[in-house]
């Protein structure tokens, strides 16, 4: 019994040294995974403000109006007369149209576009019957949106039939 109690000894010695030298070894699986988010874009016009102002034979008369866009992505905002593009008074034959060179003496109105968030074009462009862009931006705006100002030049001949002359400006805009 002494023998079979000493190779048990010798045998479990040498099991629990040849264990010692066998690693303990964990075994893991690694896989990535990725997260998309879409961003779609997204625009709001705040706001189109009315242009007013009391006209003068002897010269271009200007005022402006302004239209406050909201987006995450680059824009263009474009102007069109839906209807007539000559401002109208009722009562009157008589208009105003539209008109790339407004001129002291004769009838005519137009628009700038801007050559930048701040600067207007140096001639006037006529509104049209179809919308064309006045202004692109590159960039979308701060969460508080950027008004945009926009000059409007008014010329009228003497002869003009007095009274109050308008039409409707269709203000679009539209992420580029």
């Amino acid at each position: 019994m002494k023998t079979q109690l000493k190779l048990g000894l010798i045998a479990g010695s040498i099991l629990t040294s040849f264990a010692s030298l066998v690693p303990l070894t964990t075994y893991a699986v690694t896989k990535n995974s990725t997260v998309t988010v879409t961003v779609n874009p997204t625009i709001t016009l705040d706001s189109a403000t009315n242009a007013s102002l009391t006209a003068d034979s002897t010269k271009v008369v200007t005022t402006t109006f302004n239209a406050k866009v909201t987006t995450n992505k680059g824009y263009t905002i474009s102007l069109h007369a839906p209807t007539s593009t000559a401002l109208t008074a009722t009562g009157t034959s008589d208009t105003i149209p539209a008109s790339a060179t407004p001129t002291a003496g004769t009838n005519g109105w137009g628009v700038k576009k801007k050559t930048s968030a701040t600067a207007d074009a140096t001639s006037y462009t006529a509104i049209t019957t179809s919308a064309v862009p006045f202004y692109t931006a590159t960039t979308g705006t701060a969460a508080a949106g950027a008004t945009t100002t926009f000059t409007v030049g008014v010329a009228i001949a003497p002869t003009l039939t007095a009274g109050s002359y308008s039409t409707t400006l269709t203000v679009t805009a539209a992420n580029s």
